[in-house]
């Protein structure tokens, strides 16, 4: 077998486990998004039932003040975290239909040779440790788009300046 063949089968190989990650996480999402959007629906069906209302002492005012300041916190976190899961799931669909649109060949001096990938978002690994994709706006796609084979340098604000 050619290096070639060799290096097809490999990206072949790594399309298809970011491919099964994202529709892992994809199943994942829908399935929280829908428990969590059902929890939302409900809470606000039930939000007076939750809520004891009564005026009729000055105590009373107060409790009635801090149950619905309760209620409607609760309410609103559920409503951040679907709109957060939502959002998730809609860049995990993007990603599903093309994971990446470029590879940056990047090797530190005496380092071994890494593959970044970059792609629309970035996607980290099923441990949430390493990169498999960094989103286009990273500092280090800047590599992709202003640099030419050959030498080059990227600055991070956590990463010392590193050559190629």
């Amino acid at each position: 077998m050619s290096n070639n063949d060799k290096d097809w089968q490999e990206e072949q190989h790594r399309v298809e486990y970011v491919g099964d990650l994202i529709d892992r996480r994809i199943s994942r999402l829908e399935a929280e998004v829908g428990t969590i959007r059902g929890d939302v629906v409900s809470m606000r069906k039930d939000f007076w039932d939750e809520v004891t209302v009564n005026f009729s002492e000055a105590d009373d005012v107060g409790e009635t003040s801090t149950s619905l300041r309760q209620q409607s916190e609760i309410l609103s976190e559920r409503e951040k975290r679907h709109q957060l899961a939502y959002n998730a799931l809609v860049k995990l669909k993007r990603l599903q239909q093309s994971p990446y649109f470029g590879r940056i060949d990047f090797a530190g001096q005496g380092e071994k040779n890494e593959s970044i990938y970059l792609g629309i978002a970035s996607l980290l690994d099923k441990d949430d440790e390493k990169f498999l994709i960094y989103d286009w706006r990273a500092p280090i796609s800047n590599l992709y788009y202003d640099s030419v084979p050959g030498p080059a340098s990227y600055e991070t604000p956590s990463v010392p300046l590193k050559e190629r």
